[in-house]
């Protein structure tokens, strides 16, 4: 699925406009970054300053290659629950099914920096409405937060919950990706 922006010119100078353009790009399995045909250079590539700018884009970009095989081979699902308290713009978040319907993942990221993009994600799925099986969905299953890339710090959630009661409660920072893969286990 190719779903790039062209980054010429304004895209650079615009942080967060850039941040946002590439939080969607990821959670929707889609090509990153398309820097265009021009072979020179952005002066904000370059420079120091925006040095948190290209800090972001790796992290999305060794996430996607972390979860590749559900952007290539599963499903985009719905979306998911609204999260009102959570400020228009601060968070992206698109499940995604597996190939064998066994498993959900849920990328979140936060595209805004700072304490300004930080936020609490709370919420309840089913999973019969993310495309697992009625039947599958009364057994026990897991939220595990998957390195999105390396160094990152993970939190581990151990409880188990019903197929048609998931609940995820995560601390999101700003600019971070959170992979979060919701699997079957026995009770």
């Amino acid at each position: 699925m190719y779903a790039g922006h062209d980054m010429n010119g304004t895209y650079w100078q615009e942080p967060e406009e850039f941040a946002y353009l590439s939080a969607g790009q990821f959670v929707m399995g889609g090509q990153m970054g398309y820097a265009g045909m021009e072979l020179t250079p952005k002066p904000n590539v370059t420079n120091p300053k925006d040095d948190h700018e290209l800090v972001y884009l790796s992290k999305l970009s060794h996430a996607k290659r972390t979860v590749n095989p559900y952007f290539i081979h599963g499903r985009v699902q719905r979306e998911l629950p609204d999260q009102p308290h959570v400020p228009p713009k601060t968070m992206m978040a698109l499940p995604w099914l597996s190939k064998d319907k066994s498993s959900l993942l849920v990328p979140i990221t936060s595209p805004l920096p700072g304490k300004t993009g930080s936020f609490d994600v709370d919420m309840l799925l089913d999973l019969t409405r993310y495309g697992i099986d009625t039947k599958d969905a009364q057994h026990y299953y897991s939220v595990n937060q998957i390195p999105a890339y390396e160094g990152q710090k993970v939190e581990q959630d151990t409880q188990k919950y019903l197929g048609t009661k998931v609940h995820i409660k995560k601390h999101i920072p700003g600019r971070d990706v959170v992979l979060l893969e919701i699997k079957q286990v026995r009770k």
